[in-house]
């Protein structure tokens, strides 16, 4: 086995960066977060229930620009997370620009 120089600190090592360098996931998996299997499964029906349209910009959603969005922030009342009216089809761009507030 070749060992290169990390990248970060130079100390050598067998990939692109040594141990002590990988880069950490801060966010954890998807499932971490709350979005599991019941929250797919209600997101498609917010999508449908909201005739796919955004609710902030009417504008059509299809495919990845389809989004669901807490109006009221997971954060602020996580005992919402799954709550029907808590939750609206939103796009990809209004989820940003509100998310980034």
């Amino acid at each position: 086995m070749s060992l290169y120089p990390c990248l970060s600190c130079g100390v050598p090592s067998s990939g692109s960066r040594c141990a002590n360098c990988q880069p950490k996931d801060l966010r954890g998996s998807r499932s971490e977060r709350g979005y599991d299997s019941a929250w797919r499964r209600l997101r498609l029906k917010i999508l449908d229930r909201d005739n796919w349209i955004c609710y902030l910009c009417n504008k059509a959603l299809i495919g990845s620009d389809a989004t669901v969005d807490h109006i009221i922030a997971k954060s602020v009342a996580p005992d919402r997370r799954l709550d029907p009216t808590n939750l609206a089809a939103c796009c990809r761009v209004c989820n940003s620009r509100k998310h980034n507030k």
